[in-house]
């Protein structure tokens, strides 16, 4: 009786940490599409500004390619939670269930280790980039640091976000997860 409360008190805490990680990802698709509207501004705000005066505002270049970074690694691990990537099932759709999961648990495994790995090197150049105050030189100082920072930030989600994967696939669960998980039954096992 004892070791089943532990293990009902595991499950809890998993899921609370899920349920936890799921709206820091969901908060970096809002971030991710809110960078989008403010990166179509600044272009509108540029070309305007080219056809009435005749030059670029200094800056934006810079700015834009911070907001890129921002758009894109911190809506990736996003897509993953939502099944949104491009898959290709031709091979797992016609095998038994079983040896799907199999090949899915080792395809995210190897997804792990890739996004770990440039998580890891990422981190290391943001540090050093921070540690230095590295800057884009231009009309502009820029800093690039926190383009950095949110592209390390963006991976180590990624990966985290695969091993979750990884723990549904072997626990037999589907692995596109519907948006908004309510209830620790669903991450139950069958």
């Amino acid at each position: 009786m004892q070791e089943t409360a532990s293990i009902t008190r595991n499950d809890k805490a998993m899921w609370l940490g899920r349920r936890l990680f799921e709206k820091v990802v969901s908060w970096g698709a809002i971030v991710a599409a809110s960078a989008a509207m403010v990166l179509v501004l600044a272009v509108s705000v540029d070309v305007f500004n080219r056809r009435l005066f005749g030059g670029s505002v200094p800056g934006l270049l810079e700015l834009n390619q911070t907001i890129l970074v921002v758009i894109v690694f911190l809506a990736i691990p996003y897509g993953e939670k939502t099944g949104a990537h491009v898959r290709m099932t031709l091979l797992t759709s016609r095998l038994p269930e079983r040896f799907a999961r199999i090949c899915r648990t080792l395809s995210y495994t190897l997804a792990v280790g890739l996004s770990g790995w440039m998580a890891y090197a990422s981190l290391t150049r943001a540090t050093d980039s921070f540690e230095r105050d590295e800057a884009h030189l231009g009309l502009v100082m820029w800093p690039l640091w926190p383009a950095r920072w949110v592209l390390a930030i963006g991976l180590c989600l990624l990966a985290i976000q695969c091993c979750f994967k990884i723990s549904d696939a072997i626990a037999g669960r589907p692995l596109e997860v519907v948006e908004g998980i309510d209830d620790p039954s669903v991450l139950e096992r069958r």
